[in-house]
């Protein structure tokens, strides 16, 4: 949310541009890597978008070659970014 007057223009990545590990880590083994990321990285995000509230798609996002995607925030909107993989 952006609460303030004017727009903000940054960028977003998503778990270093990676989709995280094919197999999902048991609690035991979750608690034990502390949020870390896993060593098995999987593939690269495929693509990103915005999406309204209800999670219906409104715009495609163009990611660069480390997975950073530009996005622009207008005054009293809140972005919703969906990670597709």
């Amino acid at each position: 949310m952006h609460p303030s007057d004017g727009t903000l223009r940054g960028k977003a990545r998503l778990s270093g541009d990676y989709t995280g590990p094919r197999k999902a880590a048991s609690p035991v083994e979750h608690a034990r890597a502390e949020h870390a990321l896993p060593a098995e990285r999987g593939r690269k995000w495929r693509k990103v978008r915005y999406v309204t509230l209800e999670e219906q798609p409104m715009k495609n996002l163009k990611m660069n070659a480390t997975g950073l995607v530009p996005i622009t925030v207008e005054t009293k909107r809140i972005v919703t970014l969906e990670f597709l993989r």
